[in-house]
């Protein structure tokens, strides 16, 4: 599972780490969400939503562990924009070159 800001998804080489066959579902967090210092005080003002990706989980677990988070959505097709590099080679792999990462 991966935390991400939910501003970041415009960032090609989170697509391309992120949108692979084994993407479960992502949780768009309904509020912000809370961070505490290595100290244990509370960190004020996270202004960003976030957008949990899980991978490799069980749908109805999943449902049943995230619904009080947000917004469940199950990825069932990605439709690339014209032009863009292929996010996966034709075994479903990512399609992502070392110099990219």
């Amino acid at each position: 599972m991966a935390l991400l800001p939910g501003q970041r998804f415009d960032q090609t080489y989170w697509q391309r780490s992120l949108f692979t066959p084994e993407l479960s579902a992502i949780v768009f967090v309904t509020k912000r969400i809370a961070f505490i210092a290595p100290n244990g005080e509370p960190v004020e003002g996270n202004p960003y939503g976030s957008m949990l990706y899980v991978h490799n989980g069980r749908w109805e677990a999943i449902v049943e562990a995230f619904r009080p988070v947000g917004l469940i959505v199950e990825p069932g097709r990605i439709v690339q924009q014209q032009g863009d590099a292929p996010l996966f080679d034709g075994a479903g792999r990512a399609a992502i070159r070392d110099e990219e990462a």
